[in-house]
C-alpha cells in the first residue's frame, strides 16, 4: 500500500504535462470539433471537487459553442439535497439571462442520487442530518 502510494505521489508531476500536451491538442481550441448550438451547459465538480479546476473544460465548452455554467459549489459534499438546489439555482440565474432549453444532465443526476437515498430509507435532509449527530 506504501508503494502504491508512493508511485500516485510521484505522478504528480505528470500532471503539468498531460496539461501542456491537453493545451497542445488541436481539440482543446475547437478544431474538428461539433459546434454546440449556445444553449447553457451546467458543469458538476466530481466529490469534494470545486469550479476552480474545471476552468479548462469551461473555456472549452466556450469555444465549442455552448454556454458553461459552474454549479458555484465551493465544494461537492455535504448534503445532496442542498447541492441540487444549489446547481438547480445557479442554472436558473442563467437561464432567465436568456431563455433557451439546457443540457441539465447534472442536475438530473444529483437528484436522482437524492431520490436513491431517500428510497434507501437513509436522511438526506441537511436539517435531519445535523438533528440526528447531536
Amino acid at each position: 500500500m506504501v508503494q502504491q502510494r508512493l508511485s500516485s505521489v510521484s505522478r504528480e508531476p505528470l500532471a503539468l504535462q498531460e496539461f501542456a500536451l491537453l493545451m497542445a491538442d488541436p481539440v482543446f481550441y475547437g478544431v474538428g470539433v461539433p459546434r454546440g448550438d449556445g444553449r447553457p451547459a451546467l458543469v458538476l465538480p466530481g466529490l469534494f471537487g470545486n469550479d476552480f479546476y474545471l476552468q479548462p473544460m469551461h473555456s472549452w465548452l466556450g469555444r465549442i459553442g455552448y454556454r458553461p455554467v459552474p454549479s458555484t459549489f465551493w465544494v461537492n459534499a455535504g448534503c445532496p439535497e442542498r447541492l441540487t438546489g444549489q446547481a438547480q439555482e445557479a442554472l436558473e440565474r442563467r437561464l432567465s439571462r436568456r431563455r433557451s432549453s439546457s443540457g441539465t444532465a447534472g442536475v438530473a443526476s444529483l437528484q436522482r442520487r437524492s431520490q436513491r437515498a431517500l428510497a434507501s430509507g437513509r436522511r438526506t435532509s441537511c436539517s435531519s442530518a445535523r438533528r440526528s449527530a447531536r
